[in-house]
């Protein structure tokens, strides 16, 4: 385990926290008793964790921690020794106890960090060395020159700080240097730097800062590691433009996961695959939704003797653009990948070198062609020097065919493209191959008013030699999706043929010259159902040709000789798996042949995947089953989290299994996940359950789900804070309607659950619920409860209790199609006490997803709004009459564009203020982060411009939140993991504190 370190910095002031791997289990603190008297009343949990986390003078040092770290610090600077307690049984741990021995432990070399250089170029701040004091809070100040540094120590982490009360001195940037004067520095995440020294695999990370001045604006600042120092870097304009002194900025823990990742079938659909061979390895590319909102390029590469090298697959390309149709060659010494794009422009070519080892080179993308209107479809062949990418273009008006040659460094040399046909009306699904001296692109073409296939030489100096085409195949009806390989002596060109009726399978010879030796064509397939997609590739002194069989979805296969007889009697069964037509992919080693494709049943319930089966030259399947390339982690969505007063149960959809379940873990106040492969919580009898919600009643927590039996219901089971299901068989909350009920939500009055959902019952969408004994899991309203039902839809409730009665909050469509944010109370008897619902945002423009929380005196309801054009976060309190506070809304966060919008949001009370957080798009990438505010019980917004609780460099989306007092709450989302054993979707989690 590796301690955790996170770093904050404020305009007037910088700091940062060094968080430790793992907690112990708690320990109760003593104190001696306290005489009760009419002084005002106090926290004493907050007293007693003050003297716990004050800093003790130790002669000219000081020493203070937690149990999973310790800070020793003095005026030369300080050094933090990590912690971590592996689990050991109750009965180890009490057997330690009696024995008066402390907990085992495992510890970390310290990392010792020197005193701060704080300069604005040639004007130094701070002093080398400092005079220390323990101020009244348990914090150690130290004075630094002019600069006053501050170390508190807290359950997370030990926080360094730098105050400036007015703007420093100088002209240049503001540099912090912390050198680094033990500790090996082990290289940069999203989330920090990572420093260890010793054997224990203990450390720490020095996280990435945000400058915060005295308005609320923040500055991501980057931590660096230069010349054996930590070095972050506040630019010019920044300090120049900032207000002093300034606040101190929310602590934020490193994101931890819920649960051991079970390898399995990747979700959602991978179809589209292409294939290419490097001498010593197959590497398969595919199009993969497993990300959900968006479809990325994943690979894997694939041995000679069928070993899958990548077991859950090479994300190759995971921006924030949808990629489709990708296509693959090897240059000799990498492969290079390609693909049709979609982002900021509808349809660009862009691709990537990728190496034998599985390496992406070019991360970022190589854009191939960014012409106007789109451009889809690319192929690709290599000649020794350059590639040939190839593609479909739309940038005349009509389907034209270009290209561009990309070197080996991934250099694009025809930036405006090769003009390869645009003859008239239509020229689509380019293939190209290289015989050793020319490329030949081929393509479908409708100059005679139907599809004909033609095709074209093109020099490696990118010259089209044959510039009107040469025409290949002029059958009657349609020749179409036409591919090209190289046999060693003449191209093959093998297309979807429609002369006789029906889709077949015909081919024909093209010298390197330009003849065409077979002006008839080849009869490879000609059976009576139809035949599509074919594929071709060489392999020894013949050809393999497959394609996609329709009638029974397989795949078949021929071989072809290098004179263009067909060599087998009848059609070679190659895969006998249901496959998508256009989902093929074909490519040898010289001996064999792997066969691709994208489809249904290998996993019995999960979306299309991506298999694949070698196939000796003879036509011969050598992997039955299949080998499965598309592979991952299992996924997690759908987050939802409570807490009972000591630990969280986050809960959440996970796919392990193919028809989906609703799985929990417990995590404690530290950030401990305690059961780390998960609870299932719904049965095995559920079908598809989704959309979990979750509440504590002080004894249990009771999960609810909507789920498929002979229609879609309310669902749920009660589980126990230790973290048993008390409810095998699912409790059955709400199964009234054919037509469904879905999207349930939960809260708890300190007796009984209610449980809301959207109930089509009626026929169209309104809001029920129900209420449920936590003692018994009985339902208490076995009918429902008609909370809404007013005209039109209403959609995706909400609940919150505020000590006498429910809120229940609401989409609503009544007074326009784009719909309005509604409530309701309801009494802890079932009692709807507003009848005609209250109008909470009632605007024209569309409002969306509401959330809603109470501080004990105000609820706070906050939504997406329309109002200026993109989704923002709004918000507004109610009082306990149900009266709407914010008749005009709290303008939460406001999104610039529709690219940059807000979404999802989600709030809390924390004991303190309320906090919202909510999906943001800022970045500007298409990935969205994880933003939060908070916003004080007047409805003032405290953080303007927001803070970033998780913001790195992939997808955080769902995000969810739930308080444990304190100024504390814990921040569950989705995250799009790309590390070992994963892959996908996974359920991440953060601590929020506020100072």
């Amino acid at each position: 385990m590796s301690s955790r370190t996170y770093i904050r910095w404020a305009a007037g002031m910088l700091s940062a926290c060094f968080f430790s791997g793992c907690a112990p289990e708690a320990q109760p603190l003593h104190s001696a008793p306290v005489e009760a008297s009419a002084q005002a009343p106090f926290d004493v949990q907050k007293v007693m964790e003050q003297v716990h986390f004050a800093f003790r003078p130790e002669g000219k040092s000081w020493r203070g921690g937690h149990g999973t770290y310790e800070v020793h610090a003095e005026a030369g600077g300080l050094s933090i020794t990590p912690y971590h307690y592996p689990r050991t049984s109750s009965e180890e741990r009490l057997e330690r106890r009696l024995e008066g021995l402390a907990a085992a432990h495992v510890e970390g070399a310290p990392v010792r960090l020197g005193a701060a250089r704080v300069s604005r170029g040639d004007v130094v701040l701070s002093g080398p060395e400092g005079v220390g004091r323990v101020e009244g809070t348990g914090a150690l100040s130290l004075v630094r020159g002019e600069v006053v540094e501050l170390l508190r120590n807290g359950a997370d982490g030990v926080e360094q700080s730098w105050r400036f009360e007015r703007r420093p001195e100088g002209t240049e940037a503001l540099e912090v240097r912390v050198p680094v004067e033990a500790g090996r520095f082990l290289g940069e995440t999203a989330g920090g730097l990572h420093f260890a020294d010793g054997s224990s695999g203990l450390g720490v990370r020095y996280g990435h800062g945000t400058w915060v001045d005295a308005r609320g604006v923040r500055t991501p600042v980057p931590a660096r590691f230069e010349r054996d120092a930590i070095v972050l870097r506040v630019p010019v304009l920044v300090v120049e433009d900032s207000a002093y002194p300034a606040v101190l900025d929310p602590i934020v823990s490193p994101e931890f996961g819920l649960d051991t990742p079970v390898t399995g079938y990747a979700d959602n659909a991978q179809e589209a695959p292409a294939v290419a061979h490097d001498g010593t390895n197959y590497l398969v590319v595919w199009q993969d939704a497993r990300h959900g909102g968006r479809t990325d390029i994943y690979g894997a590469r694939v041995s000679g003797a069928g070993v899958v090298l990548d077991p859950i697959g090479l994300p190759i390309s995971k921006t924030g653009d949808q990629k489709f149709e990708p296509a693959v060659a090897h240059d000799g010494t990498n492969f290079l990948v390609v693909w049709a794009s979609f982002g900021p422009h509808q349809g660009d070519i862009r691709g990537t070198r990728v190496s034998g080892a599985g390496v992406v080179l070019d991360p970022g993308g190589i854009l191939i062609s960014t012409a106007v209107n789109t451009q889809r479809k690319p192929a690709v062949a290599h000649d020794g020097t350059n590639s040939l990418v190839v593609w479909q273009d739309l940038r005349n008006g009509v389907h034209d065919v270009y290209g561009a040659r990309v070197d080996g460094a991934g250099t694009v040399l025809d930036t405006s493209g090769i003009l390869i046909s645009t003859a008239a009306n239509e020229q689509l699904e380019p293939a190209v191959a290289h015989n050793g001296t020319n490329f030949l692109v081929v393509w479908q073409d409708s100059r005679s008013g139907v599809f004909d296939i033609y095709g074209t030489r093109v020099s490696g100096a990118g010259t089209v030699l044959n510039t009107n085409g040469i025409l290949i195949s002029v059958a009657v009806n349609a020749q179409e999706r036409p591919e090209v390989a190289y046999n060693g002596s003449d191209f093959v060109v093998v297309w979807e043929d429609s002369r006789n009726g029906n889709a077949d399978i015909y081919g024909a010879r093209v010298s390197a010259t330009g003849v065409v030796r077979n002006p008839s064509g080849i009869a490879i397939s000609v059976n009576a159902n139809e035949q599509r997609y074919p594929r071709v590739a060489r392999v020894g002194t013949e050809c393999m040709v497959v394609w996609h069989d329709n009638q029974a979805a397989y795949i078949y296969g021929a071989r072809l000789s290098n004179t263009g007889a067909v060599l087998n009697p009848s059609d070679l069964p190659i895969a006998s798996h249901f496959a998508f037509n256009e989902s093929l992919a074909l490519a040898s080693d010289g001996t064999n042949l792997l066969v691709a494709w994208g489809g249904y049943y290998a996993s019995g319930g999960h979306s299309t995947e991506v298999q694949a089966t070698r196939v000796t030259g003879l036509g011969v399947p050598l992997d039955n089953p299949a080998l499965a390339l598309s592979r991952s982690g299992n996924g997690q969505y759908s987050p939802v989290v409570a807490h009972d007063g000591t630990n969280f149960l986050v809960v959440w959809h996970d796919t392990r299994n193919p028809h989906g379940d609703i799985y929990g873990a417990r995590v404690s106040e530290t950030g401990v996940v305690l059961d780390p492969s998960g609870i299932r919580i719904s049965s095995s009898s559920s079908n598809g359950p989704w959309q979990p919600a979750v509440a504590h009643d002080g004894t249990n927590f009771l999960v609810v789900w909507e789920d498929y039996q002979s229609g879609y219901g309310i669902y749920g089971a009660r589980v126990s804070s230790a973290g048993s299901v008390l409810d095998t068989s699912p409790l059955a909350i709400s199964t009234s309607s054919s037509s469904g009920q879905f999207r349930p939500a939960v809260a708890h009055d300190g007796t009984n659950f209610l449980v809301v959902w959207h109930d089509f019952r009626q026929g169209h969408g309104d809001i029920y619920g129900a209420r449920v004994n936590g003692a018994t899991g009985s339902v208490l309203d076995p009918s429902g409860i008609a909370i809404s039902a007013a005209a039109d839809q209403q959609m995706f409730p909400k609940v919150a209790h505020n000590g006498t009665n429910f809120l229940v909050v609401w989409h609503d469509t009544r007074n326009n199609a784009s719909g309005d944010i509604y409530g309701a109370r309801v009494s802890s008897a079932g009692v709807l006490l507003d009848m005609s619902g209250i109008a909470i945002s009632a605007g024209s423009s569309a409002e969306y997803n509401p959330a809603v929380t109470h501080n004990g005196m105000h609820f706070l309801v906050v939504w997406e709004d329309w109002r200026s054009g993109p989704v923002d976060i709004y918000g507004a309190r109610l009082d306990s009459t149900g009266a709407v506070l914010d008749t005009s809304g709290i303008p939460i966060s406001l999104g610039t564009s529709q690219a940059l919008r807000r979404e999802h949001p989600t709030a809390v009370y924390d004991g303190d203020t309320f906090v919202v957080a909510w999906q943001d798009y800022r970045a500007g990438t298409g990935l969205s982060d994880i933003y939060g505010a908070r916003v004080d019980a007047t409805g003032v917004l405290v953080d303007t411009q927001g803070f970033a609780i998780a913001a790195g460099p992939d997808e955080e989306s769902a995000p969810v939140l739930v308080s444990m007092g304190g100024q504390s709450s814990l921040a569950v989302y989705v995250s799009s993991q790309f590390t070992a054993g994963t892959n996908t979707e996974r359920v991440q989690a953060r601590l929020v504190q506020m100072p």
